[in-house]
């Protein structure tokens, strides 16, 4: 009876008054480059008469404009015009705009390029690989779950490695690769149950509600990353500096709440904060899931100040942070000798970070940050199983790790416009690290005595990381852009150094058309598991009779990128870009010597890492493997239009590695073929109300696999792998449908969204791995996730 009486009051809300709601638009206008404030420039609703002009600080308000799809435009003296296309004017929510602006360049011949600017990025240093997104974007696509690492799987180049978490394999990279970037900040990884080393999770503490429109970078990165895959180049907005706004939000994620508004109204000073708890975290207090049920429990926040002044600049502080665990029991209901793992997981994640930008006349600005990060993940296993005598349970440990990551940085760049022509950035970053790394394990490693406590990781210490870049853009025209740059790092963990050329150009033919490249040389440095393995060596009673550790003169992970792209708008709105690349990896980390048979040691290689991959690593490594990736890539993409759009990517490429065993073999991630496609359509029903329908099809072949071999798995009862034909074989091919299907409604002063979403929609019974399981001996089949539905409301006010 209630759901009715629910679902009568929704309908006489929407049918209730129908008169005009209107909106407030404000922002900032500056220039792209130096950031400097772009007095008068015109601003206008496009085909309306509601149009102003920004004042000398840059500042521009537009009052009691209708709710819904708008276009504006922005033109000044001096400057090329910018046109803001389908932005979303809601009534329970202010619209804050940052618009920048990019310098006129005077030329003998006039050109118009008549294209959609996401195909440009904000950093002007890009000229190739590279996409805009939008935060609606990552809020319609199906299956993104409003987490912009599942938002990017979907772009030509991109592969995943499960459905359980959102690590984003990058044209057969390691997706530890990926470096995520706050506000000019290098963050950590910023997921919860993170582990050391990675770039993903299970959710992400990465609130697209408090993002704003970011860049995605795919290779040939321009000297200011320290990037070896791809980078999220991210930005967040600031509170509104007019008026206090609130947001309510249920959801996969989670429960969520968020608030912004001025601090000082004078100066624009505003806050934006935003928390979120784990959704089942929430219900299990009130209800219980089941015996033997993990309940992951999370929770996260953000907290944003922007304070603008008059002389000083403008300073910002941004924190944010997060909490997660998960535990799972062992089940006591199973037969005798039944043995299983309680496992306990969780990782705690902070950021604090100060930052100050100043320009001095309209050549030079400059932007210092001072960050601290910190990461602590832990786990712990112990076996349990049923005693067959007194059938009570039994519990052992068996491992216990320990990783705690923490960063001190500061980062300095300096923007020079010597004229319209000529462009220069120079930084530097600091990197301040201090590790505590332990990893042991209960075993008996000398027969006739008890078990005790291995060490396989041990590092308490800290050290330095420099990174000095600068980058050179020259406009030679409207037409043609070419950025130079180098990067250098040192390292004192391993006492290694690298300098780093880069090269990137555009050229644009016609009014439609663009040609892109770039070419350079990319590095990873090696994480603290790699440096700091142990070999200790055990007295009879267990403990340490001595130590080595290994691994202390591993040198930087190299790659060398070359891209070569072609990008051309039929409309407007509609366009067709490819890009071919070749990635050439050496000094990979392996293995320091190969064994006389074939190993796990002889095909390992750190190209194969991923999130919770927990394959055997080498106690010795050594920079001794190679690799290379190659492919082309399409993409065909609708822009929002009339409330439609669509996106259609294909991917064919190669991914391979030879390892300290001089073999070439395929890398984990070589599926050679994804493909997506992803469509929306908004409808506007009543005036008030409007349905949305978004769909989203993967497919993808298989992932390689190491085979189990089944007979000798079982003699010994533990996995035994046929490292002969390791990564020769593949999964079965991947396909997944996702569905969302929303409503929105504008009330008098809020404004109101529901959605129903389904993940893997035909329900298909995907595989992800094969493992041997010592409680059956025998060899299973473990499946990625089935049907998934979910739902969301969302509220502003």
């Amino acid at each position: 009876m209630k759901t009715y009486v629910l679902i009568l009051l929704f309908i006489l809300g929407i049918t209730s008054s129908f008169s005009q709601n209107t909106q407030v638009i404000s922002g900032t206008i500056t220039e792209q480059f130096t950031l400097q404030p772009v007095p008068f420039a015109k601003v206008q609703v496009a085909g309306t008469e509601y149009r102003t002009v920004s004042d000398e600080a840059g500042y521009f308000e537009l009052k009691q404009v209708p709710v819904g799809r708008i276009n504006l435009q922005i033109s000044a003296t001096g400057y090329k015009s910018a046109y803001l296309s389908n932005l979303e004017l809601l009534t329970g929510k202010q619209l804050v705009l940052t618009i920048e602006l990019t310098e006129e360049i005077t030329s003998l011949e006039e050109v118009t390029i008549v294209s959609d600017d996401k195909q440009y990025s904000f950093n002007e240093m890009i000229k190739v690989s590279r996409r805009q997104f939008s935060i609606e974007e990552s809020k319609r696509y199906a299956g993104s779950l409003n987490d912009i690492q599942r938002m990017a799987s979907s772009f030509a180049g991109i592969t995943t490695a499960n459905d359980q978490v959102n690590d984003i394999i990058v044209r057969g990279n390691t997706p530890s690769g990926m470096l995520f970037r706050l506000d000019g900040m290098n963050i950590p990884n910023p997921n919860h149950w993170s582990m050391p080393g990675s770039a993903g999770g299970t959710v992400s503490m990465l609130n697209n509600n408090v993002l704003r429109n970011s860049d995605f970078i795919t290779g040939a990165f321009a000297a200011e990353y320290d990037a070896f895959s791809g980078v999220f180049d991210l930005r967040t907005r600031n509170g509104n500096y007019n008026k206090h706004e609130f947001l309510f939000q249920l959801g996969f994620n989670g429960l969520e709440a968020g608030a912004e508004g001025p601090v000082h109204r004078k100066s624009r000073t505003s806050y934006l904060f935003n928390y979120r708890k784990s959704l089942l975290e929430f219900l299990s207090l009130f209800m219980q899931f089941g015996t033997g049920t993990a309940v992951p429990k999370y929770q996260d926040f953000f907290f944003k100040i922007n304070a603008p002044t008059q002389k000083a600049g403008t300073f910002s502080f941004i924190a944010m942070g997060g909490t997660s665990n998960i535990h799972f029991t062992p089940e006591e209901d199973k037969q005798n000798n039944y043995t299983y793992e309680d496992l306990k997981s969780g990782s705690n994640t902070g950021v604090i970070g100060v930052s100050h930008q100043i320009s001095h006349t309209a050549k030079y600005t400059f932007n210092t940050s001072l960050m601290a990060s910190g990461v602590l993940s832990k786990t712990t296993i112990d076996n349990t199983w049923i005693d067959p005598v007194s059938s009570d349970l039994v519990r052992e440990p068996f491992a216990n790790n320990k990783f705690l990551d923490s960063k001190l940085e500061l980062n300095h760049y300096t923007h020079i416009k010597t004229n319209s022509k000529n462009y220069f950035k120079a930084g530097f970053y600091i990197d301040y690290f201090m590790g505590n790394y332990t990893q042991d394990v209960f075993l008996n490693k000398i027969p006739g005595t008890s078990k005790y406590w291995v060490r396989g990781i041990d590092y308490s210490g800290n050290y330095v990381q420099t990174n000095v870049y600068l980058n050179y853009l020259h406009k030679f025209n409207d037409r043609i852009e070419l950025v130079s740059g180098v990067a250098y790092k040192y390292l004192t963990l391993t006492k290694r150094q690298v300098a780093e050329p880069k090269i990137s150009a555009s050229f644009k033919t016609g009014s439609r058309g663009a040609f892109s490249l770039g070419t350079g040389l990319y590095s990873k440095a090696p994480s603290l598991i790699h440096v700091n393995v142990v070999d200790v060596v055990y007295a009879p009673d267990g403990t340490i009779a001595s130590s080595t550790r290994h691994n202390t003169g591993l040198d930087y992970m190299k790659s060398f990128h070359s891209v070569l792209g072609y990008d051309f708008f039929i409309t407007p709105k509609l366009h067709i870009k490819t890009e071919v690349y070749y990635q050439r990896l050496y000094d990979v980390i392996t293995a320091n010597t190969a064994t006389d048979s074939t190993s796990a040691n002889n095909v390992y290689t750190s190209l194969n890492e991923f999130s919770f991959s927990f394959e055997s690593m080498p106690t010795i490594l050594g920079n001794n493997g190679k690799g290379e990736n190659y492919g082309i890539e399409l993409t065909v993409e609708q822009f929002l239009s009339k409330g439609f759009y669509f996106l259609v990517t294909a991917s064919v490429f190669n991914s391979r590695y030879k390892s300290v065993d001089n073999a070439w073999r395929n890398t984990r991630f070589n599926s050679n073929l994804v493909t997506n496609a992803l469509a929306g359509k908004e409808f506007i029903l009543r005036p008030k109300f409007k349905l949305l329908l978004d769909v989203k099809l993967n497919y993808m072949k298989g992932n390689r696999y190491i085979p189990l071999l089944e007979q000798q798995s079982i003699a010994s009862n533990e996995a035994v792998y046929d490292y002969t034909q390791a990564y020769e074989h593949r999964l079965p091919d991947f396909f997944r449908m996702d569905f969302r299907l929303g409503f929105k409604f504008e009330g008098k002063k809020i404004t109101q969204e529901a959605a129903f979403e389904a993940q893997n929609l035909t329900n298909r019974r995907n595989i992800y791995m094969q493992q041997y399981n010592p409680n059956t001996g025998s060899v299973e089949t473990l499946y990625q996730n089935g049907i998934l539905p979910m739902g969301l409301y969302r509220i502003y006010f």
